[in-house]
C-alpha cells in the first residue's frame, strides 16, 4: 500500500516522495452514481522531482491549510472527504506507519 502510495503520487503529480505517517481510510459514497470512493491517505515530504499537469491534473500548486479548505468549501475538488482529512490532520496529526499492515501474500 505505501509503495502504491509514493508511485501515484510521483505518477500524478511528479514528485517523488517519502511516506511519514498514515492520516486514516477515507470514503466518499456518490448515491446518484452507485460509486463508494473509499482509500488510505498517507502523509508524505517530497524528496525529489516537479510538478508536472497531465489532462486530467491541469494545474499543481501548493496551498496552505486554509487555503485547501476553503477550495473545498467551494467544490473544487472530487471527493467530499477532503476537508474532514485536513481537519482530522490539523487536530490530530497522523499514525505512525506501523499502523498499516501490507504484506504481499503469494
Amino acid at each position: 500500500m505505501v509503495e502504491t502510495a509514493v508511485r501515484e503520487t510521483e505518477e500524478e503529480s511528479g514528485y517523488k516522495v517519502e511516506i511519514t505517517g498514515f492520516l486514516g481510510l477515507y470514503q466518499t459514497v456518490f448515491m446518484e452514481r452507485q460509486m463508494n470512493v473509499c482509500g488510505p491517505v498517507f502523509l508524505a515530504k517530497v524528496v525529489g522531482g516537479k510538478a508536472q499537469t497531465s489532462e486530467e491534473h491541469p494545474e499543481v500548486c501548493w496551498v496552505t491549510a486554509e487555503e485547501f479548505l476553503d477550495l473545498a468549501a467551494t467544490g473544487r475538488f472530487w471527493t467530499k472527504y477532503l476537508p474532514v482529512l485536513m481537519r482530522d490532520y490539523l487536530r490530530r496529526g497522523s499514525y505512525p506507519l506501523d499502523a498499516v499492515s501490507s504484506e504481499k501474500l503469494a
